[in-house]
């Protein structure tokens, strides 16, 4: 096993207690599917991958894992991978989730999803969860989650709050945002695609310089208190 498979592995393990409690985050992204415009559900998927996100960082500070990791024969910059990683790969499994879920609960009722509004939303979803994890995971590796957690949460409180809004009241017009796009739809989803990865890169960068600092203050703070 490499390092990096080890290190994503770890965080999974890391996580693993607290499944029943991000089964619950899952099912209230279906509820947003059911109660909004069922491809407006998909972005749901970004906030969930944010939300999982910061659990790695919740349980390091709660059961005081810091030691352990830099214990660990692996590079800060292979662990700090593995957390975007993780990340990315839970974006995609909830926004797939999402997706069979909309296209099945459209079949029910008389909000029809086509092609294009799928392809918009996910699009859109994976510009968003780029932005919410790329500014939240250097803020905790910052200054750990204990700290950064209210500002790391404040993004994802402001997207939630926005997207049940417009779900609510009804007002979100997927097909008048589908038309214009529509002219040029690969362009404009390769743009798209290229600049959440590019948020996601320059992120992960920020992530690794920051860890190497605050790892870095604590081994000067052991070393003076020793």
């Amino acid at each position: 096993m490499s390092a990096a498979a080890a290190a994503l592995r770890l965080d999974v393990m890391t996580v693993r207690p607290y499944t029943r409690q991000l089964l619950m985050v899952l099912g209230a992204m279906g509820v947003l599917v059911v109660i909004g415009p069922p491809a407006a559900g998909l972005m749901a998927g970004a906030v969930f991958a944010a939300v999982v996100a910061a659990y790695p960082f919740a349980v390091e500070d709660k059961n005081d894992l810091g030691t352990l990791h830099a214990s660990l024969p692996v590079q800060r910059g292979t662990l700090v991978l593995a957390r975007y990683v993780l990340s990315l790969l839970t974006y995609l499994v909830a926004t797939a989730a999402a997706t069979v879920l909309a296209v099945a609960w459209s079949t029910t009722g008389d909000a029809v999803v086509t092609a294009g509004e799928l392809g918009l939303v996910a699009t859109a979803g994976f510009v968003t969860y780029a932005l919410l994890v790329g500014i939240q995971l250097p803020v905790y590796y910052a200054v750990g989650y204990t700290r950064g957690r209210l500002l790391g949460y404040v993004p994802i409180m402001l997207l939630s709050a926005g997207g049940a809004a417009l779900g609510a009241s009804g007002e979100l017009d997927l097909g008048g945002l589908v038309e214009p796009l529509e002219r040029h739809p690969g362009l404009v989803a390769g743009l798209a695609v290229l600049g959440g990865a590019t948020v996601l890169v320059l992120s992960a960068i920020a992530s690794w310089r920051l860890d190497r600092r605050r790892t870095a203050r604590v081994s000067a703070g052991a070393r003076q208190a020793g």
